[in-house]
């Protein structure tokens, strides 16, 4: 503890008195609303990001700000969700041969993973099932 003191510059004796207090009023709401959060964000398939989930929330009865559902989400380490914005260009017909749209789809999930290793990419059901290697663990 005296190391820790001595490098923060704070006395033992503030030290203590802070460990000791009790959690503070937003402290104990956020422990709450994570819980809502959570639970709301798994019911609905965890696929909703921010602003959808702050509406469910909003609808749901709970008092919280869009800003503050940001932050709860970051704190309970949901990755944000990304969708390619244009479906069409990587359309695989089940009839069609896959090479091209499977390489364009592999090149923009790799893009984005290299953006932010933490981001879900959702893949809609229409598309063949197919192996991305960035995804492989």
């Amino acid at each position: 503890m005296l190391p820790t003191t001595t490098v923060l510059r704070v006395a033992p004796s503030t030290y203590y008195e802070v460990k000791g207090r009790p959690p503070s009023a937003r402290a104990v709401r956020d422990a709450e609303l994570k819980d809502a959060l959570l639970q709301l964000w798994q019911e609905n398939y965890c696929v909703y990001g921010v602003r959808k989930l702050h509406k469910a929330a909003r609808r749901a009865g709970h008092q919280i700000g869009r800003d503050q559902t940001a932050r709860l989400m970051r704190a309970l380490g949901n990755p944000p969700v990304v969708l390619p914005t244009h479906w069409d260009n990587y359309f695989v017909p089940f009839t069609a041969p896959q090479d091209t749209s499977v390489a364009r789809l592999q090149s923009f999930v790799r893009e984005v993973l290299a953006a932010s290793p933490q981001t879900r990419v959702i893949i809609p059901k229409y598309f063949i099932p197919i192996t991305i290697p960035a995804l492989k663990k």
